[in-house]
């Protein structure tokens, strides 16, 4: 496991905060940074600065959620990261955008990315982008697209430092018939048991940073944010309140027990019951409390043809309890549309119910 550091700025915000006495920390990332487990690469990160720093007073927002990505990342932010304050954030999600395609997934990361930099006190938070990169003997075959991807993932970062940022990079550059059980073709994964040594990587870029050779401090003007790489990123998002959805058939609006990234579902388990709504945008996208025990939904835009969601209920899926996002469209014409859905059953094996559980309805502006 080799760490790469890429270093562009001093984390100014968090040499101030430990100089203050108080410190915030945010995580956004997927299942190797969820908290939940309470044993991911994030513990040892929080740990090295409760150690480092006596009497520092450490306030942790961990928001990764496993299974999850930058899209709907960049919906949450604001709720869980922005609102939250915090001072230094860690953004982990190299390893499930691999599965969006390769223009929603710089629109996404990018769009994420400049949420974290808008203006006013957010401008002045540091952030510390974290990848994990796994380099094994692929045959001829896999070599092209997994070299594509893996310089569309360096050219996204290497705007994202211009943007006032640093990364860390776990390397592993073990074989793939050593990895044991590793999926062939991913070009990004994790290690079994490999949480320290990601933490590894993070805390030796802290060490740096903080212990070893501090930010001076003094007078500093923070950079000017530079053009987007994609015009169509996802910068500017908003959600649409459930109040303005018209309903056909036996609906309720429930707070959410057992997802704690999701507050309210509308939800209901008729087949046949629908929804519509209006909204202003350029792209749409649907976040669902969602498991085995999950309907599928017919959906159309302004009157367009219908088509059905087949979505996937892997092995380690329960019957609800993952938040699943489906992003409908994010290449509309700006202006006004209509959005029209109906609650129908999987009609497969795998489709053991029709709980239709909507949390999330995401408007890309």
């Amino acid at each position: 496991m080799t760490a790469v550091h890429n270093h562009r700025r001093g984390l100014r915000r968090t040499i101030e905060c430990i100089e203050r006495g108080e410190l915030t920390i945010g995580f956004l990332g997927g299942s190797i940074t969820d908290g939940r487990a309470r044993q991911n690469w994030p513990e040892p990160v929080i740990a090295w600065f409760v150690d480092c720093f006596p009497g520092l007073k450490v306030n942790v927002e961990n928001a990764a959620i496993g299974a999850t990505a930058s899209n709907l990342a960049a919906f949450r932010c604001e709720r869980d990261i922005i609102r939250r304050g915090c001072d230094l954030v860690f953004i982990e999600y190299a390893v499930n955008d691999q599965g969006l395609p390769a223009a929603r997934r710089m629109r996404a990361r990018e769009g994420l990315l400049r949420q974290l930099l808008s203006g006013g006190r957010s401008r002045h938070r540091d952030r510390l982008c974290v990848r994990a990169r796994l380099v094994c003997g692929y045959d001829e075959r896999r070599i092209a697209p997994v070299g594509r991807r893996i310089r569309t993932a360096r050219r996204a970062l290497r705007h994202r430092l211009r943007l006032d940022g640093n990364a860390c990079r776990w390397r592993s550059d073990e074989r793939r018939d050593e990895l044991g059980g590793m999926a062939a073709g991913r070009t990004s994964s994790v290690r079994p048991g490999g949480s320290l040594s990601y933490a590894q990587s993070v805390t030796s870029f802290l060490n740096r940073e903080l212990l070893d050779a501090p930010d001076p401090g003094g007078a500093y003007a923070w950079p000017e944010r530079p053009a987007p790489l994609d015009t169509d990123l996802w910068e500017h998002v908003s959600l649409l309140d459930f109040s303005l959805i018209e309903r056909q058939g036996p609906w309720t609006v429930r707070r959410c027990l057992n997802n704690p990234w999701i507050d309210r579902t509308l939800e209901t388990a008729a087949v046949g019951a629908r929804l519509a709504f209006t909204f202003t945008g350029r792209g749409l996208a649907l976040g669902f409390d969602y498991g085995k025990a999950s309907s599928e939904y017919m959906i159309r835009l302004d009157g367009d043809e219908w088509t059905t969601t087949r979505r996937d209920r892997p092995d380690w899926c329960g019957n609800d309890g993952v938040f699943w996002t489906d992003v409908v469209s994010d290449d509309l014409p700006a202006g006004k549309h209509r959005c029209e859905l109906v609650v129908v059953h999987g009609d497969r094996p795998e489709c053991k119910g029709t709980n239709f559980r909507l949390g999330l309805i995401g408007i890309i502006q």
